[in-house]
Order: C-alpha cells, then structure tokens, then sequence
C-alpha cells in the first residue's frame, strides 16, 4: 500500500470515525451509557459520509482523443442510505449530549 492508497483515507470523517470508536470503547469499558450513545453517533455520522463520498476515478482525453491526464477523488454525491445513517448517528449523539447535560 503506497502513500496514494492512505491520502484517500486521511480525511475528516475517517478521523471521526476512528474518535467516535475511542469513545465508546472506553465508555463502554467504565460503563458509561450516555458516552457510548456519543461515540456510537460520532461513529455512524463518518460512516455515514463516507458513504456519501464514493472514490471516483475518471480519465480526460485530449483534442485528439488520447488519454491525457487521470482525475480522481471524493467529492460529496449523497446517497438515501448514507443520509439515513448520518441521520441516525446524530439523533445518536445528540441523545448522548443531551444525557450528559441533564445527568
């Protein structure tokens, strides 16, 4: 795996993964439900926009009709399943916050 295959990685959602997942395992180890709920819903927000920036790769062609130049990335393109669970993790996490708050 080279440096190329990670870069596509090191974006803001698989960093929310990755601290939703060392939420609530470490509150799910002390047994604190309200902070799981927080982790879980952290968790399901990244995977949510992960799913909702699919890799694309396309290839332009020049005046001639030879391949120039290969553009790829991830750009948004939201997806009714993505939605749905970016939806779910912030009903989630805002449901922990609002047990923390109170408690």
């Amino acid at each position: 795996m080279d440096s190329e295959d990670l870069k596509q990685y090191s974006t803001w959602y698989v960093a929310l993964i990755a601290v939703g997942a060392v939420i609530a395992s470490a509150s799910a180890a002390s047994g604190n439900a309200a902070a799981l709920l927080v982790g879980l819903g952290f968790v399901l927000v990244g995977v949510g926009e992960f799913i909702n920036h699919p890799f694309r790769s396309d290839i332009q062609f020049d005046d001639v009709g030879r391949p120039a130049y290969q553009i790829s990335g991830r750009a948004r393109a939201p997806k009714v399943v993505g939605l749905a669970v970016d939806a779910f993790g912030v009903v989630l996490l805002l449901l922990g916050l609002y047990r923390i708050v109170l408690s």
